[in-house]
């Protein structure tokens, strides 16, 4: 029609190319789907210094305490987990005379 010339339609084969379409696009969008939703879950991760505990914000390596306090406001507080005090008294023992 648009370069003039008859124009037939043909709806069975319209029909079928649709079907075919929507054959390739449902696989398409699912795997764009899991993806995005793999990213999202990437992307909450907290990046976090092996050595000295620090997180990333923004770019900038912050203390924990300070990043919970800015990001979520939590207060924290410091304490010692039962396995640890286990370990300082192990040492503690160890090197008393």
């Amino acid at each position: 029609m648009i370069f003039g010339g008859e124009h037939l339609s043909n709806w069975r084969e319209a029909a079928m190319e649709t079907l075919v379409v929507l054959v390739v696009a449902t696989p398409v969008l699912l795997a764009t789907k899991n993806i995005v939703a793999r990213l999202h879950y990437l992307e909450g991760f907290l990046r976090v210094c092996a050595w000295c505990r620090r997180t990333e914000c923004e770019g900038e390596w912050v203390a924990t305490e300070l990043f919970l306090a800015q990001r979520l406001d939590t207060h924290t507080t410091h304490g010692i987990c039962p396995a640890c005090t286990q370990k300082v008294r192990r040492d503690f023992r160890a090197r008393r005379p």
